[in-house]
């Protein structure tokens, strides 16, 4: 029971992933929380490839998140199921801004210390909604191929958030 949960920034995967990791009882790995350091430092590329290996080795894990330097290697050949949050763009940008915003009024604490702030959000190169824009169209264009380099693994293609399977359905695939 391994699920790899993919999608743009603001789809959802870390929300899905905490649901199943309580429903079903398996461990959940967010990997924003293994590549990031205080003070929004990524950490290199060796110790966050050996935070992943740490963090997958058990036999039954949900993982959540986008990294190529470590799921298309490391993560992808030992999952069973891929669930890809393929949302339209408005949708995943509407779900961007409630979290920013809730996030930066509540001060929440997030990986190693690290707080999000409107001014980073809407004010700087490092802006998530940027990023969003940046890697929309080329997941959609790259992860279809990609996802064929895997034929073992199950793949869940969620194109709107009312259509997420629910505990039963997914524990009939895996």
């Amino acid at each position: 029971m391994k699920i790899v949960i993919l999608g743009t920034t603001g789809s959802g995967k870390t929300t899905l992933a905490r649901k199943i990791s309580k429903e079903l009882g398996i461990p959940h790995v967010e990997l924003d929380a293994l590549n990031w350091d205080p003070n929004w430092q990524q950490v290199d590329d060796v110790l966050f490839r050996d935070r992943v290996k740490e963090a997958i080795s058990g036999e039954k894990w949900v993982v959540d998140g986008n990294y190529s330097r470590a799921g298309h290697d490391l993560i992808w050949p030992r999952a069973d199921v891929a669930i890809w949050l393929d949302y339209p763009l408005p949708v995943i940008l509407w779900r961007l801004l409630k979290r920013v915003t809730r996030r930066a009024f509540t001060k929440e604490i997030l990986w190693s210390g690290c707080q999000e702030s409107l001014r980073r959000q809407f004010l700087s190169r490092e802006s998530i909604f940027l990023w969003a824009f940046k890697s929309y169209r080329r997941r959609r264009r790259i992860y279809p191929y990609l996802l064929s380099k895997c034929p073992h693994m199950k793949l869940i293609r969620v194109r709107s958030p009312q259509k997420i399977p629910n505990i039963q359905e997914l524990q009939i695939l895996l």
